[in-house]
């Protein structure tokens, strides 16, 4: 009867580190995507005062070609 219980207690051993892997798995991944989303933000924030500066210097261009 010890045996049954030692082996019962074995899988149930493995099944809760198999879950704590697979969670911390999920975890670091939605770190990861978190973080690069971040950066993606930050890029385009920090490209938006360019961008709209080329804008406005290509409709100033084409204004002038018009005139």
């Amino acid at each position: 009867m010890i045996s049954k219980l030692r082996e019962g207690t074995g899988r149930v051993k493995d099944e809760i580190l198999d879950t704590r892997d697979r969670i911390e798995t999920e975890i670091r991944l939605a770190k990861d995507r978190v973080r690069l989303d971040l950066q993606r933000r930050k890029v385009q924030m920090r490209d938006e005062p360019a961008l709209a500066l080329l804008r406005r210097l290509g409709d100033g261009k084409r204004k002038s070609r018009k005139s």
